[in-house]
């Protein structure tokens, strides 16, 4: 997704001369393109997370089209300042946050972002986008420069696997069905519709119809995609962030509200913990039951407590 989205900002930065990128001392190597061909317009503030914050609005303020690019667990650090500099001020900012969930692992608990989405959800006037794929990125990166509203657009890292291999609308705030099916219902951000496609294969195997929805923004959420799960007797929702205030706790307020009540609803997440060891995206997810043979391994698990006939 990252190459994707570098590669559209060159483009953009041609013919939008007040688009400006500032960093935070991260993804400096990835921009050596962009800084060469625009150098007036780059800025790298350095190691100095709230400082960049307070950059990043002055230039909006004056009529620049801002991209903030950092790692995600590292614009935590600026919540103070994303709350009173840009959603207060309800500046057309897009943040861009690399490396969501686990995708940093490698490097320790630090470089983990499992609370981003909770915490950007909880602001007002800042937009949740979570893409699923390159594909996704695309579409919605265009959209969110055209309109120039406060949006955190949540990125996985590089080398996502392109999960759309026909052509679909994609636009901010709808979700894109990516299988239907008529017992369970999964409903998927960011990098976990990949596993979610998985998983319905693995159910898929058992004899159990799985409908697959991509719900790639969380804020605002999809609440006709939430009404359309009506019907299931089971819903599940999968993000890489903690279970509390997230993706998931979005869905399950929305479905209390519509009232959707399926008999079985369980949100595949992390739990309420840092997890306090290393190593990569795929192996740390594993460790917390967030890989598709897991996932498959507790949905058969809930349908065979609750005693449902699956056809």
């Amino acid at each position: 997704m990252r190459n994707t989205m570098i590669n559209m900002l060159n483009k953009m930065a041609e013919t939008d001369p007040k688009l400006v990128v500032v960093i935070d001392d991260t993804g400096f190597l990835v921009f050596e393109e962009f800084e060469q061909k625009f150098p007036d317009r780059f800025y790298n503030v350095g190691i100095a997370e709230q400082q960049f914050i307070g950059y990043v609005a002055g230039l909006a303020l004056e009529g620049m089209n801002v991209v903030a690019y950092n790692v995600c667990n590292f614009f935590l650090r600026s919540m103070e300042q994303i709350r009173i500099d840009l959603a207060l001020q309800n500046l057309g900012v897009t943040m861009i946050g690399v490396g969501g969930g686990m995708h940093y692992g490698s490097q320790g608990p630090t470089h983990n972002a499992t609370e981003d989405l909770s915490m950007m959800r909880s602001l007002p006037n800042v937009r949740v986008v979570c893409p699923a794929d390159p594909v996704e990125m695309q579409a919605l990166f265009a959209q969110i420069m055209r309109e120039q509203r406060l949006t955190y657009l949540r990125l996985c890292k590089n080398n996502d696997p392109v999960i759309h291999t026909k052509p679909v609308s994609i636009t901010v705030g709808n979700s894109i069905v990516m299988r239907d099916g008529s017992d369970v219902a999964i409903l998927a951000t960011g990098g976990m519709t990949r596993d979610a496609l998985k998983t319905a294969d693995l159910l898929a195997a058992q004899g159990i119809s799985v409908k697959v929805v991509s719900m790639h923004t969380v804020k605002p959420v999809d609440t006709q995609s939430i009404q359309e799960c009506d019907g299931f007797t089971a819903v599940f929702t999968m993000e890489e962030n903690t279970i509390i205030g997230g993706f998931g706790s979005s869905v399950a307020e929305t479905m209390m509200t519509l009232g959707v009540r399926p008999k079985i609803f369980k949100m595949f997440g992390f739990p309420d913990r840092f997890p306090m060891i290393s190593g990569s995206r795929d192996y740390l997810n594993a460790r917390f039951g967030l890989d598709a043979d897991s996932m498959a391994s507790v949905i058969v698990a809930s349908i065979k407590k609750e005693n449902i006939r699956i056809p």
